[in-house]
């Protein structure tokens, strides 16, 4: 099963994305639906919160890159919140955690962007 949520962004700009369970193929549609709203919100932080991720496949990882290079485009700022396990090692090996600024929870990216 999988859940894909975000928040409207704040006073700062700043929105969450979180993904529980299994971002496989199963899940693209709604993934890529999410991915849309918070594209269409014009965030200047955007957190994903892959805490709760169990499973991600290569399309889903696609398409929080997407949206990342979508901010950075518009100067905003990118972070993976949580990262653990699987998830991590595949983003790791992938080269993505290089693109996103990593941080262990949700609240160490919101501590930073406060400004």
């Amino acid at each position: 099963m999988f859940e894909a949520t975000h928040t409207l962004p704040d006073a700062h700009g700043r929105s969450i994305v979180t993904l529980k369970g299994d971002a496989g193929i199963l899940a693209l549609e709604q993934l890529e639906r999410e991915m849309i709203k918070v594209s269409a919100a014009q965030v200047r932080v955007l957190v994903f919160d892959l805490s709760g991720l169990t499973f991600a496949a290569s399309i889903a990882i696609g398409n929080l890159v997407a949206v990342r290079n979508s901010i950075h485009q518009r100067g905003g700022r990118c972070f993976i919140a949580g990262a653990q396990g699987e998830i991590a090692r595949v983003l790791h090996r992938s080269r993505v955690d290089g693109l996103f600024e990593m941080v262990s929870d949700v609240d160490a990216a919101l501590a930073v962007t406060t400004g």
